[in-house]
């Protein structure tokens, strides 16, 4: 009796210890631990040790979201009762990951860039990593109305990083009918000099709600009655290679590499490929989804557009929508390598996709070229419209100077735009169904101010 007690005992341990040993193997490993944004990489004088999101990632290809104050993250080395430069290493379940920090006694601003006080072109804030370039939204906040200048000195990594555009916008529907009204509220304004390095693994995939996909939100604009923004904003000698979106949600209004929405603003020297996807944009850049009162030069997009929205689908190798409501807009020896196709085949073009032109500015493109195959031509110009689509036809087929007036009655609306194109280099199979590779989608004016 007392033997098949104790042989009962000792089989209940036994198959207890192969149960947890069975699970401890069932349950999967940590492979590593990431930042789920960017954290902070400054702090004053005995600052308090701030929530940090991470993400868990298994070795069954899972992942879970874990924050610093659960508990369950071990940290080592975080302290600010010293000034310098220091790391703390955080730890979960065998996996560590290093967050290198600044603490400083003031201008705490400053310190969250490599150098510089990005007063002046001389004294530019530097930039070296992701997170000081994702710092570039401090300044966007701390100091709304200073032009700001930037350099940026070493390659930028943004790998395993979920990037989110930089500024903040306002979207108001149906302004007017139809249309939405973008406003940037806090952005770019000032100067960023690229030093021609590269922004590599700008990589994302999947639901991206809000209001755009890009590294900035926007530049800074305003009506001239406000006296702000005076100066134009400069981006220059960047490059931004081996982009890869895919947008696959319907909550995104705009994606362009550099900007959503660039205004008062020049380009200069910007260098993009890849390839982006979207299910939920309406509208697509290379360079910028929307612009106006700008200058492109000398920019190049090699990125393969590709855009499945059903009741959008404006996209431009350079941008994709340009507005002429406070300026000329100009594209100076602008290169598109770039495939651009769309589910509606309407308001596409090789440098801009579609022109909104407004309060007698126009829109000149000039000693651009076009490499790509299959860029439908956009003729979407609604009914009625025959002397518009007869003149944009002459547009499509010009290869020299060619002046269009784009309302067939100015004086019916008050306005009297032009779209310039000049020294136009036709190239590629314009592919079957198409017209012709072009530079300018489409260009009307039905809402003159």
């Amino acid at each position: 009796m007392k033997k098949n007690l104790i042989t009962k005992i000792l089989v209940a341990v036994i198959v207890s210890v192969f149960a947890v040993f069975a699970y401890a193997c069932d349950v999967a490993s940590v492979t590593s631990i990431e930042f789920e944004t960017i954290p902070p990489n400054a702090f004053l004088l005995n600052d308090d040790m701030p929530e940090i999101n991470l993400t868990v990632k298994f070795n069954d290809n899972t992942t879970s979201a874990i924050s610093t104050t659960s508990g369950r993250i071990a940290i080592t080395g975080f302290s600010t009762e010293n000034v310098g430069i220091f790391t703390a290493t955080l730890s979960y379940r065998g996996a560590n990951l290093v967050w290198t920090y600044r603490v400083v006694e003031s201008n705490l601003l400053d310190a969250y860039f490599a150098s510089g006080n990005g007063n002046t072109e001389a004294t530019a804030y530097e930039i070296t990593n992701a997170v000081e370039l994702a710092n570039m939204n401090r300044v966007f906040e701390a100091r709304p109305e200073d032009y700001v200048y930037y350099k940026i000195t070493s390659h930028i990594d943004l790998a395993n990083i979920e990037w989110q555009a930089l500024g903040t916008i306002e979207m108001i529907p149906d302004s007017p009918p139809g249309y939405v009204k973008v406003t940037v509220v806090s952005g770019f304004y000032g100067q960023l000099d690229g030093g021609n390095y590269e922004i590599r693994n700008f990589k994302r995939t999947g639901d991206m709600s809000g209001a755009s996909m890009a590294l900035f939100m926007g530049s800074m604009d305003s009506k001239p009655a406000e006296e702000k923004y005076l100066d134009r904003s400069v981006v220059k000698n960047l490059k931004i290679p081996n982009v890869d979106i895919n947008i696959t949600n319907e909550a995104n209004y705009s994606a362009g590499i550099l900007f959503s929405s660039a205004y008062n603003i020049d380009v200069n020297n910007v260098i993009v490929s890849g390839t982006v996807t979207s299910s939920g944009s309406y509208t697509l850049g290379g360079i910028a989804s929307l612009a106006g009162n700008a200058t492109f030069e000398d920019c190049v997009n090699s990125i393969n557009l590709t855009s499945n929205y059903g009741s959008g689908g404006i996209v431009g190798g350079i941008t994709g929508w340009v507005i002429t409501n406070r300026g000329d807009t100009d594209y100076i020896n602008c290169v598109n390598n770039g495939t651009i196709t769309s589910t509606r085949k309407t308001s596409l073009g090789a440098i801009v996709g579609h022109a909104y032109l407004r309060n007698d500015f126009k829109v000149t493109i000039d000693s651009c070229k076009n490499t790509a195959k299959n860029i439908f031509a956009g003729v979407d110009f609604g009914t009625g419209n025959n002397a518009i689509r007869e003149a944009y036809q002459r547009v499509v087929d010009a290869t020299g100077n060619l002046t269009i007036v784009a309302d067939p009655n100015p004086a019916s609306s008050g306005a009297s735009n032009t779209v310039l194109l000049g020294n136009l280099e036709l190239s590629g199979n314009p592919g079957e169904g198409a017209i012709k590779p072009v530079y300018l989608g489409t260009s009307y004016d039905y809402f003159a101010a």
